[in-house]
């Protein structure tokens, strides 16, 4: 079957979902915390350390843990699991703009790809009103780049770079960032251990765009619960 649409979502509220489900089936769900170290028994994960935003820290033991740290990667970077691919060795930089131009109907609500000299840019309008505007470039030239200049001045100066993106936004504000992502893509040498498993960004990262990390977790995840259920 073939899906001729696709969502453009607000993460903040798209997370909120999953999250409150998961409380209202009956998790323990604890907010405002922080997993500082994974614990290790004879080379067996066996629980956690938290640390509270407020003050205080706790120990919770597990009968098996699953690490969806996201591109933290707790047991990932800890174990020293995680490879970068050499070929996706890129950077990306993105800030969200209010009263950017959409693009002319039927394409309004639909993704902007757009090449240019130094890369390729996204423009990613949300319902909010709000665009998110990014450009992925070579990681180098973009460390260096913005070293030289500051993120704000070599964000400017990518999007004054591009054909169209620049006047989609060339009457809008930007609000909120820029924001930098480096080296991104990395796959990890085993995503399963003796008491655990990795999901989502944990275990692998692709790229920033299309939804593939929003896809990995979610089926990632299913393959967790079933993987702990069987191991159980």
């Amino acid at each position: 079957r073939r899906y001729p649409h696709a969502y453009q979502v607000w993460r903040p509220q798209f997370d909120q979902i999953p999250l409150d489900n998961t409380r209202a089936s009956g998790v323990d769900v604890r907010e405002g915390a922080s997993v500082t170290r994974v614990i290790f028994e004879e080379d067996i994960a066996v629980g956690v350390q938290l640390e509270y935003a407020g003050g205080g820290s706790a120990e919770l033991r597990s009968r098996h843990l699953v690490d969806a740290s996201g591109q933290a990667g707790i047991i990932g970077h800890n174990l020293k699991l995680r490879e970068n691919d050499p070929g996706f060795r890129n950077l990306a930089i993105y800030g969200y703009w209010e009263g950017a131009a959409s693009l002319p109907e039927p394409d309004a609500t639909n993704i902007f790809i757009e090449a240019y000299e130094h890369g390729w840019m996204w423009a990613i309008p949300l319902h909010t009103g709000v665009m998110s505007v990014g450009a992925v470039v070579d990681s180098k030239r973009g460390q260096d780049g913005i070293r030289a200049a500051g993120a704000p001045a070599f964000y400017t100066a990518q999007v004054e770079s591009s054909a169209h993106t620049r006047g989609m936004v060339s009457h809008a504000q930007l609000v909120d960032g820029p924001f930098v992502i480096r080296d991104w893509s990395y796959t990890s040498t085993s995503v399963t251990g003796p008491g655990y498993v990795l999901c989502g960004d944990a275990a692998c990262f692709i790229d920033p765009l299309f939804s593939t990390g929003v896809h990995l977790a979610l089926s990632s995840g299913l393959m967790a619960a079933a993987y702990v259920t069987t191991a159980l």
